[in-house]
């Protein structure tokens, strides 16, 4: 009877936000105890995380054969330069590549891509909907590198044209995909982060039905250390035609 008024109270609170659901439930039955319960209940469960990316036919064997691998632009500069050389102005920057590499990679200008560990996203729908980029033309530092060398986003449509969308997903035990939706690796910090997210989206559903969670645009994203074993994966190719260009 409880748990039946306490769900009746938050439907007639009509929370605006899915923020303002959780932030309800956190306030009546206290935080600490949401994030401990949720996380005990679900700790014997795996998570399934997916990785959106566009790939060439020799990539695709690539993963198919070694798995997911955390970025090292080195090692794939010569595939970048494959497609970047059907570029009409190919020859006028060819020479800056391996600085714009370096610039990317070790040098980290865009942010520390090279850190290690392999990115995903809990949501598929956040990266068919939300955070489509990777799939419309994939590794978001290829665009770093070719606006680098051509000073616009002409690279793209070659970016597109070369490499075929997929989604890869794999399944983590809920201990590491909370440790890994922490940036520093944390395992309490990551608790809170994924029940915050998990509840919050339940108790929105519970204050409005009409609420699915599969249109959500948002990219909630998790890293982890090292690679993800290729018969760990699953490999889902894309409709390239249902994709947005930004």
């Amino acid at each position: 009877m409880g748990d039946d008024y306490l769900l009746v109270e938050l439907a007639r609170s009509q929370p605006e936000y899915i923020e303002d659901a959780r932030d309800w439930l956190d306030e009546r039955l206290g935080r600490e105890r949401v994030i401990q319960t949720v996380a005990a209940g679900l700790c014997p469960y795996g998570v399934r995380l997916f990785h959106g990316t566009r790939l060439t036919d020799g990539e695709l064997e690539q993963v198919r054969q070694h798995g997911l691998k955390p970025l090292n632009l080195a090692d794939r500069a010569d595939r970048i330069a494959e497609i970047l050389r059907l570029h009409t102005r190919w020859a006028e920057v060819e020479a800056r590549l391996p600085q714009a590499i370096v610039r990317f990679g070790p040098q980290a200008r865009a942010g520390r891509r090279e850190d290690g560990c392999v990115h995903a996203c809990f949501s598929r729908s956040g990266l068919l909907l939300g955070c489509s980029h990777y799939l419309t033309y994939g590794a978001e530092v290829d665009g770093h590198i070719a606006h680098q060398l051509f000073g616009d986003a002409s690279a793209g449509a070659l970016f597109r044209r070369e490499r075929k969308p997929y989604l890869i997903s794999f399944v983590v035990p809920f201990d590491d995909a909370a440790r890994g939706s922490h940036s520093f690796g944390e395992l309490v910090a990551g608790q809170e982060i994924i029940v915050d997210k998990l509840v919050g989206a339940w108790a929105y559903w519970q204050a409005h039905s009409e609420f699915q969670i599969t249109t959500q645009r948002s990219g909630w994203a998790a890293k982890f250390p090292g690679a993800i074993e290729p018969d760990r994966l699953t490999i889902e190719p894309v409709d390239d035609s249902g994709l947005e260009e930004d």
